[in-house]
């Protein structure tokens, strides 16, 4: 059963929210743990809230489910599926919500990595031009590539 088939959604937009603000968001989370743990109180705490922030990325691209149903997500984004619909042309809604969460994306890693920087003892004038190049650099590339593989792997099919 062809779940994505029926969806209205770009591909796209499936892949970066399945293949790469999922595991960010976990990631997230567990670097959160891990100054929480090393009794870094406050970076911890925003940490999570920014792993929180990133679910609700996650959610804006899937408006029309709700909460329950993303947590207990019951079918993911193979490559087979990824190929096969590698080529559709995208609406324009999509590439707004797409759009969207690239600078969601954006902006929280910007902020995040940062923090981490100043937590670090790096000096702002090198934390803060740090964070927003990692924070463009991270998601504008996972898109590209996703965009070339999509290309180089349909061709050959």
């Amino acid at each position: 059963m062809n779940l994505y088939a029926a969806s209205k959604k770009h591909v796209l937009l499936t892949a970066y929210d399945d293949w790469f603000l999922r595991p960010l968001d976990i990631g997230l989370i567990v670097v959160a743990l891990v100054y929480l743990y090393h009794r870094a109180w406050l970076l911890g705490l925003f940490l999570l809230l920014f792993g929180g922030n990133l679910g609700l990325v996650g959610q804006a691209l899937n408006k029309e489910k709700s909460v329950g149903e993303l947590a207990h997500k019951s079918h993911w984004l193979r490559m087979e599926e990824f190929i096969a619909r590698g080529r559709e042309k995208m609406e324009p809604t999509d590439g707004i919500s797409l759009g969207k969460a690239i600078v969601g994306t954006w902006a929280l890693l910007a902020l995040s990595s940062s923090l981490i920087a100043f937590h670090q003892g790096m000096r702002s004038y090198f934390a803060i031009p740090l964070g927003i190049g990692f924070g463009f650099l991270i998601p504008i590339s996972f898109v590209v590539g996703l965009l070339l593989l999509g290309r180089i792997l349909s061709s050959r099919s």
